[in-house]
């Protein structure tokens, strides 16, 4: 992390990509997320059961593509609401959150790591290599991520910050 940071120095619109790379990269992780539980059951319901790689990323897919589509949206109305202080404020404590840039870290490895599983499992199995597939593998693994960072955190990371007057 670079010390000298300064979100000041920053043209209002590389301020507003900076925040909604952030909010992007959550909406996939959400969706990642959600479809751990929601891709089986739409498989179940929807695809009569059949659990095959490529019917569990395409569900896979479309939860991750909505929960993007989501958070850009509910991004693009915040952002009307916005003044340049706060997306300076936002940028530069998103900048030096320490345990946000590990969750993303590892999300990011996560997601590469899913996206090659997913390849290869549907090469493997003869199904066709398309982008949702390859989208849903890549939300799981992000998922994944979320998950071990939220499992190896220190310890320090468990109790809220005390000052911060909103936590109790």
């Amino acid at each position: 992390m670079s010390e000298d940071f300064d979100a000041t120095k920053l043209s209002t619109p590389e301020l507003a990509f900076k925040l909604l790379h952030h909010i992007l990269e959550k909406g996939f992780q959400a969706g990642g997320v959600l479809a751990i539980p929601l891709a089986p059951a739409l498989v179940y319901f929807r695809a009569k059961g059949v659990f095959t790689p490529e019917v569990l990323t395409r569900f896979a897919g479309y939860t991750a593509a909505s929960l993007i589509g989501a958070t850009g949206v509910m991004a693009g109305a915040k952002f009307t609401q916005i003044d340049r202080d706060g997306f300076e404020d936002r940028v530069y404590r998103l900048h030096y959150n320490a345990g946000q840039n590990r969750t993303d870290r590892l999300s990011e490895g996560g997601a590469v790591l899913g996206l090659a599983a997913t390849a290869y499992l549907l090469r493997s199995s003869g199904a066709p290599i398309k982008p949702l597939n390859l989208l849903g593998g890549a939300a799981i693994g992000a998922a994944a991520g979320v998950g071990l960072h939220l499992l190896t955190k220190a310890e320090e990371q468990n109790k809220p910050n005390p000052s911060n007057k909103a936590i109790k």
